[in-house]
This record gives structure tokens, sequence and C-alpha cells, in this order.
């Protein structure tokens, strides 16, 4: 008779404890849809480029602790003074229970990324971020309401700016996606309509989401690079563009500096180069020493082109003082 009870105590749990589990692996099951695109628009002095439109089934909740702070496990992982194996073990513990994201039946996070090419030689202030009103509505003229964020690559050196529009409670089933960009200096307006052809990819707890980069080449050169410290040129031609690998400066790139002299690397718009057009470089600068006594010792410029979404290298320069 106890050993049956004892069953039924143990199975109870068990049970609850199976419930309980699923619970929270829904919490981390999230659907993102991405389209990418390459729509321009001119405005003037600027040109801008939709890049992708994504939508999330998801937003981080971020309610229960302070702005720019994680979860209290994040702090304490950091802090530990345990062994990295049983200190790893019981944050994935806690990662796992725990309701990261808020999440609506039918709708989500839609963001509009895309590129401006301009003169940014001068810093660059809140009214140059804020110079486009971005406007995103759907077949039923619904307008949603968001903020427009940006980062540049490279202040003073860079000619282009990331940005993207982010709006939320938009259905999953929205059909099209209308872009209104209002440029507050030169007073033009532009109005596009995109029908997405969407990638739809599912994500869990054990199956997580990819890093974001916001269009960045320097994230194709950095991977480009480390192929190039192992000397694996074999594996370096995946982010060769297949037509050019025969002919690719492999010898103007397999030097001792990416190793030697740790590159700073930024991006910039070449308009066309060598037959290709809608060109980007990566300029990289080697440099010596740290902080305020880094010193750039040699430069160069890797040259590339979206194809088929991905990033691919056309060319490189010679190194330059």
């Amino acid at each position: 008779m106890k050993l049956r009870k004892v069953f039924y105590i143990i199975t109870a749990v068990f049970v609850v404890w199976l419930a309980v589990t699923a619970y929270f692996h829904y919490q981390h099951l999230i659907t993102i849809k991405s389209c990418d695109v390459y729509e321009k628009l001119d405005f003037g002095d600027q040109t801008l480029y939709i890049t992708e439109i994504r939508w999330d089934s998801y937003m981080r909740d971020v309610s229960n602790y302070p702005e720019g702070e994680g979860p209290w496990y994040w702090n304490w992982y950091n802090d530990s003074k345990l062994s990295p194996n049983l200190s790893l073990a019981i944050y994935r513990f806690c990662d796992f229970y725990s309701r990261p994201y808020i999440k609506a039946e039918d709708t989500g996070m839609l963001t509009v990324k895309g590129i401006r090419i301009g003169d940014f030689s001068q810093q660059a202030d809140v009214n140059e971020f804020n110079r486009y009103l971005i406007f995103i509505h759907d077949c039923n003229k619904t307008v949603y309401e968001g903020n427009v964020k940006g980062a540049i690559s490279e202040i003073g050196k860079s000619n282009l700016l990331h940005f993207y529009r982010q709006v939320y409670e938009v259905p999953q089933d929205i059909g099209a996606v209308g872009l209104t960009i209002y440029d507050t200096t030169t007073k033009i307006t532009r109005t596009i309509g995109i029908y997405p052809k969407w990638d739809t990819h599912r994500y869990s707890f054990f199956e997580k989401k990819p890093y974001y980069h916001m269009f960045e080449p320097e994230t194709t050169v950095n991977k480009f690079a480390e192929q190039i410290k192992q000397n694996d040129l074999k594996a370096a031609q995946q982010y060769i563009l297949e037509e050019k690998i025969e002919t690719f400066p492999w010898k103007r790139v397999q030097h001792t500096l990416w190793k030697t002299a740790p590159p700073h690397m930024y991006a910039y718009y070449e308009t066309t180069y060598a037959d290709y057009d809608n060109v980007y470089s990566c300029q990289v600068e080697y440099t010596a020493g740290s902080g305020e006594e880094a010193k750039v010792v040699a430069r160069q410029a890797l040259y590339l082109v979206m194809k088929d979404s991905n990033w691919k290298i056309i060319d490189a320069s010679e190194l330059s003082k």
C-alpha cells in the first residue's frame, strides 16, 4: 500500500514537472519571417536602400529588470566562482525555466532595415539620424507606429549609415508592406510597395536564432580573415564570388598582419568597381599598439557585392601605408 502511494506521488510529481517543462519550452518557441530586398530611393544628396523586411513573432520581455540589464542570472553567471561547467549548467537551467519573450497569437513585430548613402564626414548628431520620417502601412492603409534607429559604420570615414524601423502588432499574414518616406531636409516624399516572399524559420531553446548583423560587409571579411590566418584557402573560397575564385589575388591577403596588427574595419559604398554595380568596400586598417597610442601601420581594401543575399568578395587591393 505504501509502495503504491509512493508510486502515485512520484508519478504526480513527474507529470507536474513534465507539464511545467512543456510550458516553458513553449515560451522559447519563436517564428521569424524574413525577406531580402534591394529597393533604391533617391533623395538628392543621399540615397536610401531598403535591404530587408523581417517579421518576428515575439519581443524580448524587459519589464522585470532595469533598462540595459538582463535577468539576475546573467550577472550571477558573469560573477560566479563555481567551475565553468557547473556555472553554465545552472545558467542554462535558469534560462530555460524563464519567460524571455512577449508573444501574441497572430501579430508580431515588423522591422524594415536599410542603409543610407551620403556624406557623413562630420559628427553625426541627433538631427542627422532623424532626418527621415518612415511610415509603414499595409493594404488596408493601416499605419503602424514605431521609432527609427541607426548606427554609422565610422564617423568621418564611412559614407553609409545603417538604419531600421520597428513597428508592433503587425498581422502575421500581412500581404504587402507599404513604405512612405519623407525627407525633412529636401521635403521629398517617396512611396513604395513591397510584396514579401518570406523565408520562414522557427527556433527554440535548443535551436537558437542566429545572431543578426546589420548588412555589414565587415562580418564577411572577418570570417574570411579567420580562414586566411589558419592558411585554409579552400574554406576561404566560400566568401569569394564564384566567378572570381580563379583570378582572385590571393597573395595580397596572405600576410601576417591579420595576426600581428589587429585590423580595424569600416564599410564604404563604392557605387561601381571593376564592371560591377552596387559595390561596397571594407576598408581595413592594420594597427600597432592599443587605445589612443594605436597607430595604423598598413591599409587595405576588400571589395564586395551582394549575391543571393550573401556578401561575396570580388577583389583585394595591395597593402599601402
